[in-house]
């Protein structure tokens, strides 16, 4: 932005893209002056810094311009919406970018809470578990040949933009219309003709409305996870996390399955992942980041969490230093443990963010679930005994922050073993069993 005198009278201009706008002359149906003033006051959702309030017009603007044209909402009168489900909307504000090249986005989300309507059904969406993950890397250096040749595998990184806006909504349900929206009465509201981030059932329309793309092209649903898919006539897996999806196979099938999906959707395409001269090799998914190698003339592929969330573990509770003294194991049989003294409530926070963290980061280190487990039980009434097991764990990090999985080049593999093992009365403190299960693929 560049802000000028303006042509006319002694107001101040905003130049942007889009040419010349004076402060206070929204349009001619405004719904109030819209003055940067009032966005000097706006903080980022996540980090709580002050965000430039020119970039936050910009932003706004940008995302009702899109909610127009998509449409998600039809402007009606207000007295239309007389007795009619209505709810309120608010800004999330974001900054993508870093303090020297800020990106920051705006969404307008809509607060459908429970309490409107808790008979509203259909509102449950499935997410599936990250043994479907780390089994598309598997599937990654599974070897497949067709005629006796090897077949190229990849796997195609995608990314749906304003996934939640795509499927048509099915109820009436209407909304306060932004000041932003220049186009707007006073006495006009939006009725939604899609699903708005924030309605209730937002998550799970957009399950069903992928769900019959993809039905369509002739991929057939998991039965146990509903959220992986698998095309039998070339073998082909899609992944979905929310908006995020990953196509295992063939590069020219996996490149039409895209090309159909960009028909119905707007998609964003991150990385393709193989071992060709022109793929990536490597990509963070759901904060883990998984990476392409050769050792030896052998393909392997690792995975491993976010080492981030293991430098903020060791910073938060004062491991960070190189005089910080590690340990061998994650944890051990102590009565230590077993002091149940509360907690300072000043305390309390940096216990549970440090809880929540190590478990988090458990789900791809199995050696430190245990440990994540007994601490986790203390999150209501945090005590000294618990956080003593949760610097244990910390500490461990220090002396081993890194480690990875490894899924090694193999031959197709149709059989699923599983190991389970149980420590029974193992903790001296409340004397409950552990359990374990492991299930083993070939050599994954």
């Amino acid at each position: 932005y560049e802000i000028m005198p303006s042509l006319v009278g002694s107001e101040m201009c905003i130049r942007d893209s889009r040419g010349i706008i004076t402060i206070g002359e929204v349009g001619v149906h405004g719904h109030e002056k819209l003055d940067l003033t009032a966005y000097e006051d706006i903080f980022d959702e996540v980090t709580g810094l002050k965000l430039d309030p020119a970039l936050v017009l910009d932003a706004r603007r940008d995302e009702v311009e899109f909610l127009r044209k998509f449409p998600v909402y039809k402007r009606v009168p207000r007295s239309q919406a007389q007795g009619k489900e209505f709810v309120k909307v608010r800004w999330v504000d974001l900054d993508k970018g870093d303090s020297t090249k800020p990106n920051v986005r705006c969404r307008l989300v809509a607060k459908d809470f429970r309490w409107r309507n808790p008979g509203l059904e259909n509102t449950f969406a499935s997410t599936p578990p990250l043994e479907a993950l780390r089994y598309c890397c598997s599937s990654l250096v599974t070897v497949k040949r067709r005629a006796g040749r090897r077949v190229e595998v990849v796997m195609l990184v995608l990314d749906v933009s304003r996934a939640h806006f795509h499927p048509l909504i099915q109820r009436e349900l209407y909304v306060e219309i932004p000041k932003e929206d220049d186009l707007a009465d006073p006495d006009e509201v939006g009725l939604l003709l899609r699903t708005m981030y924030g309605t209730r059932e937002a998550s799970s329309a957009f399950e069903q409305f992928f769900t019959e793309i993809v039905e369509n092209l002739g991929f057939q649903v998991g039965v146990s996870v509903t959220c992986v898919y698998w095309r039998p006539s070339d073998m082909l897996i899609i992944w979905r996390h929310g908006d995020d999806i990953s196509i295992v196979g063939e590069e020219d099938s996996s490149e039409l399955v895209f090309k159909a999906l960009s028909d119905k959707m707007i998609l964003k395409r991150r990385a393709i992942l193989g071992y060709g001269d022109g793929h990536d090799k490597t990509i963070s998914l759901l904060n883990r980041m998984i990476t392409l190698e050769v050792d030896a003339g052998r393909r392997r592929v690792i995975y491993e969490p976010d080492p981030r969330h293991i430098e903020i573990l060791l910073h938060q509770f004062g491991f960070g230093g190189k005089k910080a003294k590690g340990v061998s194991t994650p944890s051990e049989k102590s009565k230590e443990y077993g002091d149940t003294t509360a907690l300072d409530e000043s305390l309390h926070t940096n216990f549970r963010s440090g809880t929540m963290r190590l478990s988090y980061v458990s789900m791809d280190l199995p050696h430190l679930q245990q440990a994540a487990n007994k601490t986790a039980r203390a999150m209501a009434t945090p005590f000294h005994g618990a956080l003593a097991r949760l610097k244990r764990a910390v500490r461990f990090l220090q002396q081993h922050p890194r480690v990875v999985q490894c899924f090694e080049e193999q031959e197709v593999c149709t059989t699923l073993t599983v190991k389970c093992d149980s420590d029974w009365a193992g903790d001296v403190i409340d004397r409950k069993s552990t359990s374990c299960i492991q299930l083993i693929l070939g050599k994954h």
